[in-house]
């Protein structure tokens, strides 16, 4: 008997032994024997736990994944904001700085009205002289017809440099580069030939006189061949500067509606140009082609071989 019970006993904890594969082991103590016996764990008793961890860790990855695509949709976001901003006040720098630049063009000395005031002045002199058989000298001088042309056109090459400055902000505005150098390109050739009509037939005032007496150097009579030759000499330099002032002008619309179509109500509008010699310019690009062209076939283009 006693050699039975041993081999009992085995069998016993031989058959409590219950092997499940890949499982981890515990040892815990059975009441009824108090027999330490091996029990095994199934993949049930650890495998929720872990799959738990595993979630915990993926929902955390992602969390944080949305937090750094908000954070940098957020920054973008912000970035944008801060560009339109600063381009905003470079906009309206801009047109402050053209309106330093432009002002002064329009508020001193106008061509069209100071090419009227000779022809003006040599029309009653040869009438009085038909009249009267005399004349007075007349009131304009070639040295101040001089000086307020060339100050005009020192402020319109202000308009070029202007464009060269924020070339950046304004694209397609070289056309009005190009259209200011062609106008000052014709009227600094057309001016040798006035300033000597001008000096043939305008009085020419002492320097240094300080007596009525010998006020003038000489007076001519302007006769009515004079006024035709006089005419004659002014009138291209009348298109040269009146196209340099529409094109000016038209400078100004784009500017405006460029700069400030963000903040205006509404667009101003183009000039019509009524008579094709003083052309409309535009930056628009769809009229780039056929102002090129027109450019091209000007004096200034022709010398240069190419337009800009």
């Amino acid at each position: 008997m006693s050699s039975v019970a041993p081999s009992l006993e085995k069998a016993t904890i031989a058959s409590a032994a219950v092997v499940i594969p890949q499982t981890q082991s515990a040892i815990i103590q059975v009441p009824a024997s108090g027999i330490p016996v091996r029990v095994m764990e199934g993949p049930s008793d650890w495998l929720t736990p872990t799959l738990q961890i595993v979630v915990a860790i993926f929902s955390a990855a992602a969390s944080a994944a949305a937090i750094i695509w908000q954070m940098r949709k957020q920054s973008e976001q912000a970035e944008q904001q801060h560009r339109k901003a600063v381009k905003a006040d470079l906009r309206l720098d801009a047109y402050r700085d053209f309106q330093h630049v432009y002002a002064p063009l329009t508020q001193t000395w106008v061509p069209s009205a100071g090419l009227t005031a000779v022809r003006t002045a040599v029309g009653i002199a040869v009438e009085q002289l038909r009249r009267t058989g005399h004349q007075l000298p007349v009131l304009e001088r070639t040295d101040q017809f001089m000086q307020h042309v060339n100050g005009y056109r020192d402020k319109a090459l202000a308009l070029i440099f202007f464009i060269e400055r924020y070339e950046s902000l304004l694209p397609g505005f070289d056309i009005f580069r190009t259209a200011i150098s062609a106008a000052l390109r014709d009227v600094g050739q057309l001016l040798l030939p006035v300033q000597d009509t001008l000096l043939k037939w305008l009085p020419m005032e002492h320097p240094q006189s300080t007596t009525t007496a010998h006020q003038f150097l000489s007076i001519p009579v302007i006769t009515e061949a004079a006024q035709v030759e006089i005419n004659a000499a002014l009138a291209p330099l009348d298109i040269a500067l009146g196209r340099l002032t529409c094109w000016t002008v038209d400078l100004s619309v784009d500017i405006q509606n460029t700069l400030l179509g963000h903040y205006a109500e509404q667009k101003v509008k183009q000039r019509v140009a009524s008579d094709q010699t003083f052309f409309t310019v535009t930056a628009a690009s769809e009229q780039r082609a056929r102002l090129d062209a027109l450019f091209a076939a000007m004096p200034w283009g022709r010398a240069s071989g190419t337009h800009e």
